[in-house]
C-alpha cells in the first residue's frame, strides 16, 4: 500500500513532465515489483518483535524508507542511533543494511539482546569483508 502511493505519485509527477516537454509515456507494470527479500525480511521482523513488546528500538532506520520508517514508528517501532538512547530497553533490533561488529559487542557488554534483521546477503558480504 505505502509503495504504490509512492509510485503513483512517482508516475504522475514524471508523466506531467514528459507531457510539458511533448513526449508521451507509455506505462508497463511489472508483474514483480515491491520491497527486495532482505528489506521484507527486516520490516516482518520488527513487526513480528513488536507483538511481544510495547516499545522496539532499531538500530537506525530499519529501512531507508520515510513512509515505512514512519508506518513503523505508528506501531510503536522507533530508531536510535545511539546505544546510549537504549536506557532501560533490554532487545535492539539490527537494521536491514547491517551494522559493524562493534555495535554487536557493545551490545554484548552492556546485556541487550540483539535481533539481527540484517540481510542474509549484506550478512555474507560483511563476513567475507572481515577476512579481507
Amino acid at each position: 500500500m505505502i509503495f504504490s502511493w509512492i509510485f503513483d505519485n512517482f508516475i504522475i509527477s514524471c508523466h506531467s513532465r514528459l507531457l510539458s516537454e511533448g513526449f508521451v509515456l507509455k506505462i508497463l507494470e511489472s508483474k514483480n515489483i515491491g520491497f527486495c527479500f532482505g528489506v521484507s525480511r527486516a520490516v516482518d521482523i520488527a513487526i513480528e518483535t513488536s507483538k511481544n513488546t510495547n516499545r522496539i528500538v532499531t538500530f537506525g532506520d530499519i529501512i531507508h524508507n520515510p513512509q515505512v520508517v514512519e508506518f513503523l514508528e505508528n506501531k510503536g517501532i522507533v530508531s536510535i542511533d545511539n546505544l546510549d538512547d537504549i536506557n532501560d530497553l533490554n532487545q535492539l533490533i539490527i537494521r536491514s543494511h547491517g551494522v559493524g561488529p562493534k555495535v554487536f559487542e557493545e551490545c554484548k557488554k552492556i546485556g541487550v539482546k540483539v535481533i539481527d534483521a540484517t540481510c542474509p546477503y549484506v550478512a555474507r558480504i560483511q563476513k567475507k569483508a572481515r577476512y579481507c
